[in-house]
């Protein structure tokens, strides 16, 4: 089953290939912030796609260890879109948001409480980094709880958790609240 976004990504996706393939549309990608972003020329089609931030992702990790969240593992990965070929290769990437991505690995998923604890301190440590750790503002943030055998995901927008970080949610606050849908 596809997320909301997942959804509304591959539709759009078709959409955009459809439109191509009519009107042999002629596309241009302009350079902005992104890993390796390129400049493209001639025919192609637009398909959503992902890269890891892999620097991001090192000064994530770095500043999680640093608060003493050893048991968490943060990623970053930019969304955006390849521009691809008729035969299939890949003539440049678009950057469009960078997507964070933070493991826990616990020994107890039934305490609700505690994970939403954890979740807050790996959310106060995002938050804390400087702006231009990403290359593009983060939309989403995907929490993901596991105890080796049983896992637990949610996933919410960055706006969305500033404004839940600024009520001072309790940890089971905090847990409820990244459990509901996130706004699209």
């Amino acid at each position: 089953m596809f997320t909301h976004k997942q959804s509304k990504f591959l539709v759009l996706s078709l959409l955009t290939v459809f439109a191509l393939l009519i009107t042999g549309c002629t596309a241009t990608i302009e350079p902005t912030a992104g890993p390796t972003p390129t400049p493209t020329e001639g025919q192609c089609a637009f398909v959503w796609a992902t890269q890891n931030l892999e620097e991001s992702s090192k000064k994530l990790q770095t500043a999680l260890d640093e608060a003493g969240l050893t048991i968490v593992t943060g990623n970053a990965g930019v969304f955006g879109e390849n521009c691809v070929n008729e035969d299939g290769t890949i003539q440049g990437f678009a950057a469009r948001d960078v997507d964070i991505y933070l493991s826990f690995t616990v020994d107890n998923l039934e305490d609700t409480a505690a994970l939403g604890s954890l979740a807050i301190k790996a959310t106060e440590v995002l938050m804390a980094l400087p702006a231009e750790t990403f290359p593009k503002t983060i939309d989403f943030v995907n929490y993901h709880f596991t105890d080796g055998t049983n896992s637990i995901y949610a996933q919410q927008t960055y706006t969305g958790l500033v404004a839940l970080m600024e009520s001072k949610p309790t940890g089971q606050d905090f847990y409820n609240a990244i459990q509901k849908p996130a706004p699209f």
